[in-house]
């Protein structure tokens, strides 16, 4: 079920990629507020389901930071670089996750 959920959140991240607005002025294109929140709550989520299936892991304190993001001027985070590093992780996170579960079965079948 975690899985399944960590690969709807991957999903869900892969759809912003598109959702980016361009800019009317210099500023670097960003995402709207509502994309914003979906992203920050995404990232909580994702924390949530690894530290829960994981136990103390090397993914949770960098998805809390992406929740943190310093926006400055007209650059409102996450940009387009820092969507495909919160992609990597929760990925990162996945296969983590996948391989833990992977050597349980393991374990049981023997």
């Amino acid at each position: 079920m975690n899985e399944q959920e960590l690969s709807g959140i991957v999903q869900a991240l892969h759809d912003m990629e598109n959702r980016y607005e361009k800019p009317t002025s210099a500023a670097a294109p960003h995402l709207n507020s509502s994309d914003r929140a979906k992203f920050k709550g995404l990232m909580l989520e994702a924390k949530s389901i690894l530290d829960a299936g994981l136990g103390l892991n090397d993914f949770g304190i960098p998805l809390l930071r992406m929740t943190n993001l310093p926006g400055y001027g007209a650059f409102n985070p996450p940009t387009l670089e820092q969507l495909h590093e919160a992609i990597g992780l929760v990925e990162g996170g996945l296969n983590q996750l996948r391989r833990k579960n992977s050597s349980k079965q393991l374990v049981n079948t023997h």
